[in-house]
């Protein structure tokens, strides 16, 4: 089976002592669709007005040199009302009133796919969707503590009507309590089935009580504390229900925070501001594994003064986007005292010197070259060949991401190059032609009569979730485009 991979040329030069760390980022082969390949067809304007044709995505298991035939099918509607009862008092399975459930979301979803469709349940408790023919994850996924979220499968073939009563649901209650036991009022609480649909969102009262409600199935109940953001965040053992609620309590152990001081300078020794600082704790005294807690702050005059509960965190610095500076990471133990972290200088940004070049060898002048920091810092930075098929940019020593798009006038392939931390050789970034696929886009007009769709977008999507290849069709709906073989 031809296979959709990422070529990758490296030719080291010399101008660093070290190996250049580099990094492989996988076979672009598709793998999530079993070696396939993805194509996502957008519609022209004219035949997506008023939503009668939508965004489609058509899985092809092998391209063999055959003409791709994609049909556009026009969309169905899929509505209905959706209701619930509003359980009085909260706690109680006792009945209560029925209700409409306006301003619940409603989506249908299909994995791996463009298809989707969203809409917001009205007052009269209505909605409507109109999506292309197929399977669909249904989900309706509530605001309301005491509305139930609920996940639907659907096999969506033409107009429907389905009417929901998301009923009473299931209980999970529970109290959050302070280390001393004392209620801790104000608590966010939330429920996740086990693919990450989550129920709504719960507070806790003056008795540290909470209630959510659910449908059956196995959950995990997530406890984010008060809204300062500094206390953990709890997550309780996956919890089953069947005909009955679950109960899941949460205590802190330890709310008593220690003072850390960090002192952030440049290479001239002036301090940095706007860099944000981010504190992750690999574990916190007195707590489990499953709790976690993150706190971000941001440098004023080189400074950074934050308040941490007792454990081991790692530390990111990370510089706004026009910063000079590299980026930095480290880790810190923090105990019951003051801590202060060594005085941290940040690395320039240095120049970084490449070439980008043809399957031939050759230099491509006018190639863009867009590099991105692979860390959580996400900056990035661009710049064009010259006409020796060279690029100059400063860059940070950390793990950086190239993509590189062809100019306008060439058939080469987009391509993307990872290498690791301390790059200083000369990266050559190599083309690939690839082959030629070819391909027709048919819509039906109102007497059922296949049209061509001119001016539809075609791409196709890697097993990562990024286009790597892209076309438009012509006047008779044809489109050429060049995959990597």
């Amino acid at each position: 089976m031809t296979r959709l991979c990422w070529v990758l040329v490296l030719l080291a030069g010399c101008m660093s002592e070290k190996d250049m760390d580099l990094v492989t980022t996988g076979d672009e082969s598709l793998d999530s669709l079993d070696g396939g390949y993805r194509f996502d067809v957008t519609p022209p304007e004219a035949q997506r007005l008023d939503r009668a044709f939508v965004p489609q995505t058509f899985q092809v298991s092998s391209l063999d040199g055959a003409l791709q035939e994609f049909h556009l099918e026009p969309t169905v509607r899929i509505e209905g009302t959706v209701s619930y009862f509003d359980i009085t008092p909260t706690y109680a399975t006792l009945p209560g009133d029925q209700a409409s459930a306006a301003g619940l979301q409603v989506a249908l979803e299909q994995w791996n796919s463009i298809q989707s469709a969203n809409a917001v349940v009205g007052e009269s408790g209505e909605f409507g969707l109109q999506v292309a023919p197929g399977a669909y994850d249904l989900l309706f996924q509530s605001t309301s503590p005491t509305m139930p979220s609920r996940r639907l499968s659907l096999q969506v073939e033409g107009d429907d009507s389905i009417d929901t009563d998301l009923g009473y649901g299931l209980p999970v209650w529970g109290r959050v309590l302070r280390p001393d036991g004392s209620p801790l009022a104000g608590a966010f609480v939330q429920a996740f089935d086990t693919q990450g649909l989550p129920s709504g969102m719960a507070q806790t009262d003056d008795s540290g009580a909470y209630t959510v409600r659910v449908d059956p199935g196995t959950y995990q109940v997530v406890c984010y504390g008060t809204d300062s953001g500094r206390v953990p965040v709890l997550r309780s053992e996956p919890l089953t229900l069947t005909e009955t609620g679950a109960e899941a309590n949460f205590q802190y152990a330890n709310l008593t925070y220690s003072a850390v001081a960090l002192r952030l300078e440049g290479s001239s020794g002036d301090g940095i501001d706007n860099a944000i600082v981010r504190f992750q704790a690999l574990s916190l005294e007195g707590y489990a594994d499953t709790a976690s807690l993150t706190l971000e702050d941001s440098s004023s005059s080189g400074n950074v003064n934050v308040l941490l509960l007792p454990g081991e965190y790692t530390v990111e610095v990370l510089p706004h986007a026009d910063s000079p500076y590299s980026g930095y990471s480290t880790t810190v133990s923090v105990d019951d005292s003051f801590v202060e972290m060594p005085e941290t200088v940040l690395a320039d940004l240095t120049d970084t010197t490449g070439v980008v070049t043809d399957p031939d060898g050759s230099p491509v002048p006018g190639a863009l070259v867009v590099a991105m920091e692979t860390a959580s810092g996400g900056r990035s930075w661009s710049t064009t060949t010259n006409d020796a098929g060279q690029f100059v940019l400063a860059l940070p020593n950390t793990a950086m991401e190239f993509l590189l798009t062809p100019p306008a006038d060439r058939r080469d392939l987009p391509m993307t190059y990872t290498y690791g931390p301390d790059l200083g050789e000369t990266p050559v970034l190599t083309f690939v032609a690839g082959f030629q696929t070819e391909g027709v886009v048919l819509y039906p007009d109102a007497d059922g009569e296949l049209q061509p769709a001119e001016y539809a977008v075609v791409d196709v999507i890697g097993g990562s979730g990024r286009r790597i290849g892209s076309a438009l069709t012509n006047s008779e709906g044809e489109f050429s485009l060049s995959l990597a073989p």
